[in-house]
């Protein structure tokens, strides 16, 4: 593979990674409205805790996997802490970063 087509899939990678933080954030706010249980949102931030690191948000994967601890812990992760990190999820998929 070439230089030039290297660089176009890591955009289109990059694109996916952008589109999919603004589907992340949904589900965060719809946990938030009590609209989505603990177990989608657990499962959400496993992946986030992956993709984010992936691809070059290590705060991202911090703050989601300290958020999926907290919930295998039994605990209920702090509304603040999840919304800060919609925040962070909308400032990326909004190309904030």
């Amino acid at each position: 593979m070439d230089e030039a087509a290297r660089a176009a899939m890591l955009a289109g990678f990059a694109r996916q990674f952008r589109e999919r933080c603004a589907e992340d954030a949904e589900l965060l706010r719809r946990w938030l409205a009590g609209e989505a249980d603990d177990t989608a949102l657990k499962d959400r931030l496993h992946r986030l805790a992956g993709r984010g690191g992936t691809f070059g948000f290590p705060d991202i994967s911090d703050r989601a996997f300290a958020l999926e601890d907290v919930i295998r812990a039994g605990g209920v992760p702090e509304r603040e802490a999840v919304a800060a990190l919609i925040a962070r999820l909308d400032a990326v998929a909004a190309g904030e970063d």
